[in-house]
C-alpha cells in the first residue's frame, strides 16, 4: 500500500477482501491483530518487529469500496486508517500525492505510453518458483491505454474508466504476486502521483498481457470522503458482502498479486 497522509493507506479491496468477508466487512479485534504495516522499510529484515519497532503500525480501520467486484477486480481499491498518525518529519518516510483535482479527464488519467514506476516486494518471476525479493524493487512501465481498440490492454480490463495498463508488449518487465495494492507512480506538474493501484494480470511479464491497475484519478472523491468521514460503525455502512457471488470461476492463470 502507499501512505496518502499520515493517518491512511491506499491499497487494492482484494488484498483485505477474503477476511473481511468473514466479519461482515467489520474491522475486528481479530482482522487488527492479523496485519501489521511497516512504513518506510527498504531491506526484508526491516519487517522485524524486534529490530525496528517504530515502523510497525496496526490497522484501526480497514474500508474497502463498496462496489469492489471480486470476480472483474473492478473498483479494486481500499483504504486503511493505521492505529496512530506516522511521523512524516522522519526523512526516511513520506506519502505520495493523489492526482490532481485539477485534472479534465480524470478517466484519461494516465496517458497512454507515459512511463510510469510501480515498486513492490512481490516475486522476482512467475510461478511457484518465484521467491519474493528481499529488498524493495522498482520497474519503469510504460502506460497502456484500455480505450485503444483491439488492443493488449482492451483484452485485460473489464470497465476502462475504472482500470488501465502498463507492460511493455514483448514482456520482460512487469508487477508480480506479493506486489498488490502497491503503487503505480509518476510526475506530473513536478510532483509524483499515485495514478494506479497494482491488481491483477495474467500471469508476470508475459508478452502482449500488460499488468492492470486500478484507476486511482475516478476514485479521488471516495478516497476524500471516506477520509473525512468520521463517525462510529462506518465499515459497516461502506462494506455489504454480496450473496451471490462465484468464486469458482477463476482461472488458474490469472493472479491476484496478493500481499
Amino acid at each position: 500500500g502507499s501512505l496518502i497522509t499520515d493517518r491512511y493507506v491506499l491499497t487494492a479491496a482484494h488484498c483485505f477482501y477474503d477476511e473481511l468477508k468473514k466479519t461482515g466487512g467489520r474491522t475486528t479485534e481479530a482482522i487488527r491483530s492479523k496485519y501489521i504495516f511497516v512504513i518506510g522499510a527498504h531491506y526484508s529484515i526491516e519487517k522485524n518487529t524486534y529490530l525496528n519497532s517504530h515502523l510497525h503500525v496496526s490497522a484501526n480501520l480497514i474500508i474497502i469500496h463498496p462496489q469492489y467486484d471480486t470476480n472483474t477486480k473492478v473498483n479494486d481499491i481500499a483504504l486503511i486508517e493505521l492505529s496512530r498518525s506516522i511521523d512524516l518529519t522522519d526523512k526516511t518516510i513520506g506519502f505520495i500525492c493523489l492526482p490532481m483535482a485539477t485534472l479534465r479527464y480524470p478517466k484519461l488519467f494516465p496517458s497512454d505510453r507515459a512511463d510510469a514506476i510501480a515498486i513492490g516486494w512481490g516475486r522476482i518471476r512467475e510461478g511457484s518458483f518465484g521467491r519474493a525479493s528481499n529488498v524493495l524493487l522498482q520497474v519503469e512501465l510504460p502506460i497502456q491505454s484500455p480505450y485503444i481498440r483491439p488492443s493488449d490492454c482492451a483484452d485485460q480490463v473489464y470497465d476502462p474508466e475504472k482500470q488501465f495498463c502498463a507492460g511493455f508488449i514483448q514482456g520482460g518487465k512487469d508487477t508480480c504476486q506479493g506486489d498488490s495494492g502497491g503503487p503505480l507512480m509518476l510526475t506530473y506538474n513536478q510532483t509524483w502521483q499515485i495514478v494506479g493501484i497494482t491488481s491483477y494480470g495474467e500471469g508476470c511479464a508475459r508478452a502482449r498481457k500488460p499488468g492492470v491497475y486500478t484507476r486511482v484519478s475516478v476514485y479521488r472523491d471516495w478516497i476524500n470522503y471516506t477520509i473525512s468521514k468520521n463517525i462510529l460503525n462506518y465499515e459497516t455502512q461502506l462494506f455489504n458482502i454480496p450473496n451471490n457471488i462465484d468464486m469458482s470461476n477463476d482461472l488458474e492463470i490469472w493472479w491476484d498479486r496478493e500481499v
